[in-house]
């Protein structure tokens, strides 16, 4: 028994050969791989090829059978490559059939005729083998050797092949969730005491943010995201690093600007956003075939315009309205398409007043939204949770996670991100939020900040 067998069975490695030679046993080495774990697949054919012939004799003259076939380097490459992706620790023997055949029969023929020479010459052990070999090329008049080089070239090339095959990134997974919107540097400034009218102590921090790049930031944890966006080369880095797929975004010489204030307790005070999304050098062609889309209220018309042209009619738009200055603008360019909006309480008031109705109330105001704007609501409130309301009347309390006090900066942004993930995995509004709940509650806790810039 060749130590080559109990090799195979502990090796994760593809061997790539002409079959077994046709001196060997070649059901009970098929037998022995098996025994081993070892998986076998035979290249074009499931006929288990022996070396020199296309054909090996089995029990009772049957030819032998490969277990599996493969029809090309690449789906060879698949079938090793998924062998490696289940973690198990044998090999995989890839037989591909001699392009220089011989005859069957002719071969059995001959190789019985050497292993009665070499019976009678007393060889075995390790010199069987070469007198074997050089005994079957005697016989077949070198028509042996020719057909052994034509293998071997042969099998190079088909091993390159899959090489290649194996070498060559995945095809990229279509993005479940795209998200259109800012990526901009966002500054936080926390103040430790009341900070009107006057300057006061606290904490500054800048990091790579902007509401769509925050959201995408957050869908991207579960689901295959993709943002369309104009910042600079610092910001799309750490994106993709993330895990976003940036490829549609355009790149600029410097990000837009978001300057933040937050009290004591992390709830914003106010802040200012300086830049804009410049549509045209996107790639909008990301969004066709999108399970969600999410549009932040940072885009211009054109960009809208862009964005709905592209869009699928099973694909669920959603709007996460950024601010109140720009909430009702941005939602009439895409009020007739709308499937979700995500305001906070604010926002919520905003975008009420804007569709001709008047405040009254946070769950009234979310359910009248809900059904002047014929979509979803989930309105949020930070620590004081969320509410649902569909277009169908019905409305739902979310309550939010339990957490510390903590700078609430993207915590909304992380909310929709999550919950469009979700939502695109085909779960139900009400479980998307309580995915987006958690997100929000990890921004809080600063389990989930986004990266951080020195200037």
């Amino acid at each position: 028994m060749s130590a080559d067998l109990d090799e195979l069975g502990r090796t994760q490695v593809l061997v790539v050969c002409g079959g077994v030679k046709s001196i060997l046993d070649v059901p009970k080495t098929l037998e022995a791989l098996e025994t081993r774990g070892v998986a076998v697949a035979a290249l074009g054919t499931r006929d288990f090829p022996a070396f020199f012939s296309l054909r090996s004799p089995g029990v009772d003259g049957a030819p032998n059978r490969a277990p599996l076939r493969v029809d090309s380097a690449a789906e060879a490459a698949a079938w090793f490559g998924a062998h490696r992706e289940l973690g198990l620790a044998s090999g995989c023997v890839l037989a591909v059939p001699n392009p220089a055949p011989l005859p069957t029969e002719a071969v059995e023929a001959a190789t019985r005729d050497a292993l009665a020479a070499a019976r009678d010459a007393g060889v075995a052990g390790a010199d069987a083998t070469p007198f074997l070999l050089a005994d079957l090329e005697r016989r077949t008049a070198g028509r042996s050797l020719d057909a052994n080089v034509a293998l071997v070239l042969n099998n190079v090339a088909v091993a390159a092949d899959v090489a290649a095959a194996l070498a060559r990134p995945p095809p990229a997974r279509p993005p479940a969730v795209v998200v259109c919107g800012a990526a901009a540097v966002d500054v936080c400034a926390t103040a430790a005491a009341d900070a009107a009218g006057t300057s006061a102590p606290g904490v500054v921090r800048a990091s790579r943010g902007g509401v769509g790049a925050n959201v995408a930031r957050a869908a991207a944890r579960a689901a295959p995201t993709a943002l369309l966006a104009t910042t600079d080369a610092s910001t799309l880095e750490s994106l993709a690093e993330a895990g976003v797929d940036v490829r549609g975004c355009a790149t600029a010489a410097a990000a837009p600007t978001y300057v933040a204030l937050h009290g004591a307790d992390g709830d914003l005070v106010g802040g200012v956003f300086a830049g804009a999304a410049d549509a045209a050098a996107w790639d909008a062609s990301a969004v066709a075939g999108a399970r969600v889309v999410v549009v932040d209220a940072n885009l211009s018309k054109d960009a809208y315009a862009a964005v709905l042209a592209a869009l699928d009619d099973a694909t669920e738009l959603w709007f996460e309205p950024t601010s109140t200055a720009k909430a009702a603008a941005a939602f009439a360019e895409i009020r007739h398409r709308c499937d979700v909006v995500t305001p906070n309480e604010a926002e919520l008031a905003a975008l009420l007043r804007a569709c001709g109705g008047a405040p009254v109330g946070f769950e009234r105001d979310a359910a009248a939204l809900a059904q002047r704007a014929g979509a979803a609501v989930i309105a949020t409130r930070g620590a004081r949770g969320a509410v649902l309301a569909t277009r169908d009347g019905r409305v739902a309390a979310l309550p939010a996670e339990r957490v510390a006090a903590g700078l609430a900066n993207g915590a909304g942004d992380a909310f929709c991100g999550a919950a469009a993930a979700a939502r695109a995995a085909g779960r139900p509004l009400e479980e998307a939020c309580r995915a987006g709940a958690a997100a929000a509650g990890r921004v809080v806790r600063g389990a989930d900040s986004a990266p951080a810039v020195v200037f």
